[in-house]
Parts: C-alpha cells; sequence; structure tokens
C-alpha cells in the first residue's frame, strides 16, 4: 500500500491550487452569546446571555483540499480532546465542525520568506455530531447546526516551505513560533434545552495542553502541523521527487479525528 500511494503521488499533476492546513499546535479562549432568534443574532441585539470561557483549550485544523485522488479532500475544525487527560475534553468551551468529506471554501498562501503562512475558511454545516458550548454543563450532548462559521489565521515562525512540483504548492513541515488568528460564526441549537441561536466568537494562541504534556514531536496523541499552499514564485523542480515522497510519508501518518458524540 505503502509503495502503491509513493507511484500515486509522483504521478500526480497539478489542476487546482493544493492547500493543507494540519495542526494540534493551537490553543483558543473567548465568548459564546445566546440570542431567542435568528434575526436578534445576526443583529447582535437583544442577547440573552453571554458565556465567557477563561481557560485556554486545544484546536485542532484538519484541512486537505486539492490533493484528490492521492487524498480525499476532508475537513475538521474544533476541540482536540482525545489526549487522554487534556482539560479540553469538557463541556466549557467545546466547539466542532465534526470531520467532513468534501469541498469546502478555502484559502491560503505563503509570503516572499516562506516561513508565514496565511489561512481563510468559510463554510456552513448541518451535520450530526456539530457542536458549540451553550453555556450549561450539559453542552457536549447539545447537537444542532453551523449557519456560518469562519477560521483565520497567519502561522508565522515555521520551517521554510519546500516545493512540491507534482502538486504545484509548498509545504512544510512543524510547529510555528506564533500565530494570530479567530475562529467565529453562528450556530443554531437544536436541542430542546438549549434551543436558540449562538454566536461564537474565539481567539487563536499557543496555550496548548496536548503540545505540553506530548509535544514538539510526532507521538500518539501529537502530531506536528504540516501546511501547504501554492505560491506565486517558481521554485526549480528538482525538489519534485524529494517533495512528492515526503508528501507521502507524511499523509500516512496523519490521523482522522472521531467525531464527539
Amino acid at each position: 500500500m505503502r509503495l502503491l500511494l509513493v507511484a500515486l503521488a509522483l504521478a500526480a499533476t497539478a489542476a487546482q491550487a493544493q492547500i493543507i492546513a494540519y495542526t494540534d499546535r493551537f490553543g483558543y479562549t473567548g465568548s459564546v452569546t445566546r440570542y431567542a432568534t435568528l434575526a436578534d443574532a445576526q443583529s447582535a441585539s437583544n442577547a440573552l446571555a453571554t458565556f465567557t470561557l477563561g481557560e485556554s483549550r486545544d484546536f485542532r485544523v484538519q484541512l486537505f483540499n486539492g490533493f484528490s485522488p492521492f487524498v480525499e479532500d476532508q475537513y475538521h475544525i474544533g476541540t482536540n480532546w482525545m489526549p487522554p487527560g487534556s482539560p479540553s475534553n469538557t463541556a466549557a468551551g467545546f466547539v466542532q465542525v465534526p470531520l467532513q468529506y468534501g469541498a469546502n471554501s478555502v484559502h491560503a498562501f505563503w509570503d516572499a520568506t516562506l516561513t508565514q503562512f496565511s489561512f481563510d475558511a468559510h463554510g456552513a454545516l448541518d451535520a450530526p455530531n456539530a457542536r458549540l458550548w451553550d453555556g450549561t454543563p450539559a453542552a457536549a450532548n447539545q447537537s444542532g447546526r453551523f449557519l456560518d462559521y469562519h477560521l483565520w489565521f497567519v502561522a508565522s515562525g515555521l520551517d521554510p516551505a519546500f516545493w512540491l512540483a507534482g502538486f504545484e504548492t509548498y509545504a512544510s513541515v512543524g510547529d510555528p513560533a506564533a500565530v494570530t488568528g479567530g475562529f467565529s460564526g453562528l450556530f443554531e441549537n437544536t436541542s430542546a434545552s438549549a434551543s436558540g441561536f449562538y454566536t461564537f466568537d474565539f481567539q487563536l494562541n499557543l496555550d496548548n495542553w496536548a503540545f505540553a504534556n506530548f509535544g514538539p514531536y510526532e507521538s500518539e496523541y501529537y502530531i506536528p502541523s504540516f501546511f501547504a499552499a501554492p505560491n506565486a514564485v517558481p521554485e526549480p523542480s528538482t525538489y519534485g521527487l524529494l517533495g512528492a515522497i515526503a508528501l507521502t510519508a507524511l499523509v500516512l501518518g496523519r490521523r482522522l479525528s472521531p467525531k464527539r458524540g
């Protein structure tokens, strides 16, 4: 199987912009505000309550776009609750856009030094296991749909990205030294006990429990970041063979995030 995937990687040709954003490194804090109606939530008026998350939670971004059939388009955004003993495995502050397969509205690019990765994604989702903290201890068992979500970040201090000629993109493996960004949107809670409309506004940081306890090297519960995006500056294709083999090894090592029910 590994040899087959290597062959696919070496034979790949670029048909569109290929983007990967896969990281366990981020944390987040922020707030959630509840409204009775969609109109109130959209106008930010007549709020019923606002809940603030003081303690940082671990965040996971898992997005592959444009590498099919080598790897399916997929995305997962939300709380990284899986490492054993993680304080993020709790209702307070929990958010989950569960693992999905298919296209997403996503854009990304590198700066001129190839050490800073900028990312922006928009979406909406009505699917089982969509979750957002409703301010109560039972939030982990709530359900609903994301009417809108927006994730953006700038990860800097990365190892210089290398050129993947077969995929017409630059890739970097390793965690950032700094991040700015946020995750925000509008969620409709359809559970009887907490029905309503909730806006959320989380700010990203590097305060990450999984990294502190299981990083910075690859382990069962922590994987270093992997970012890829095209860039207008051409790069010698002599790096293509090594790049494709490296990509194959990295993708084989990625694990899918289970959906928290």
